[in-house]
């Protein structure tokens, strides 16, 4: 159950991590997705490492729509 709601987070967030003055990895982007991102950062989760991992895995991805009131993405678990 804590890898799905791990990827569910990473996988429906356009946030990024990068190096801050402290060189430490930091969110970066919407606040709803940074506050997402450090909930699991402070879960000692490495959140940059799945960043990483996540590109060559997404093998489709639609916007949220608010016409149809849903987004999409596919996932190749087979890779990773």
């Amino acid at each position: 159950m804590i890898d799905l709601i791990e990827d569910s987070i990473l996988y429906n967030s356009d946030a990024r991590i990068e190096i801050n003055d402290n060189s430490k990895f930091e969110p970066v982007g919407n606040n709803t997705e940074v506050a997402l991102l450090k909930l699991l950062q402070d879960s000692d989760v490495s959140v940059h490492h799945m960043i990483k991992r996540k590109i060559d895995r997404v093998k489709y991805s639609q916007p949220f729509s608010s016409e149809y009131k849903y987004s999409v993405i596919a996932i190749d678990y087979r890779r990773g």
